[in-house]
């Protein structure tokens, strides 16, 4: 009587882990477009399935943190994005992000180090890539402003439109420096250009609606919180400025 020979537990097991790997890059790029959009649970139990395969998936593990602080839990995106810091050092992307989600925590020192990195490893890697370039020295610039340190921060985003003058975030900050040294004309200036190059920019129509409401422009003030809201209902900031407004 003939025998079967059964597959050793040991070489299926390893089939399926070789399986599972290969169908990362697949399950990645599924959870990124549920990510991009705005699907963030779906997204992250997709990240999670992923982490599940390889606990080491830099990209996933990176992206998991994205969609936790677009979530609002940024403490556990510092904690993911550094896991892939961890495993990978060198992608400029992971320190920008990281940078980002330290400074809305007020962690403004560690935010510094990482826009620095950040900028240290995107010119090594592509010292071309200018929009890249423009976006890191952006994000400095905002936060130099914040430290008052605003001789630098004005190089930063000065640095920042040279690269890229077409960068709607660049002009903000530098607009918010403009503000913050009395200049509300110039202010004025490069929020105008922001919404030129971003018409659907909320935060851009909430700082104009503070330099108009500075300058007593008070109906058009109102009107671009209004704006503002319209295209983000949850803008915090421009909440505020519409009721006090309209308690005048």
């Amino acid at each position: 009587m003939s025998s079967q020979t059964c597959p050793s537990p040991d070489r299926t097991t390893a089939q399926e882990q070789t399986a599972q790997r290969l169908a990362i890059p697949g399950m990645l790029a599924g959870a990124l477009h549920a990510h991009q959009a705005g699907r963030l649970d779906e997204a992250k139990q997709l990240y999670l399935k992923i982490l599940a395969i390889d606990v080491r998936q830099a990209d996933c593990l990176h992206l998991l943190g994205m969609a936790e602080y677009q979530a609002g839990r940024a403490e556990i995106a510092v904690k993911m994005i550094h896991r892939a810091i961890a495993v990978d050092g060198k992608q400029a992307d992971y320190h920008s992000n990281l940078g980002l989600v330290l400074r809305d925590l007020g962690k403004l020192d560690e935010a510094v180090t990482e826009f620095r990195q950040a900028l240290e490893l995107q010119l090594d890697k592509s010292p071309d890539n200018n929009r890249a370039c423009a976006a890191v020295l952006s994000n400095l610039s905002d936060v130099l402003r914040l430290q008052d340190k605003v001789e630098e921060a004005k190089v930063c985003v000065e640095l920042a439109l040279n690269l890229d003058p077409f960068h709607p975030e660049a002009h903000i900050n530098l607009g918010n420096l403009l503000q913050g040294q009395g200049n509300p004309e110039g202010a004025l200036s490069s929020y105008e250009r922001a919404l030129a190059l971003r018409p659907d920019y909320a935060e851009a129509y909430n700082n104009l609606g503070n330099i108009l409401r500075k300058m007593g422009r008070v109906d058009e003030a109102l009107a671009h919180y209004e704006r503002a809201l319209a295209l983000k209902p949850d803008c915090i900031e421009a909440q505020w400025n519409r009721s006090m407004m309209q308690q005048l």
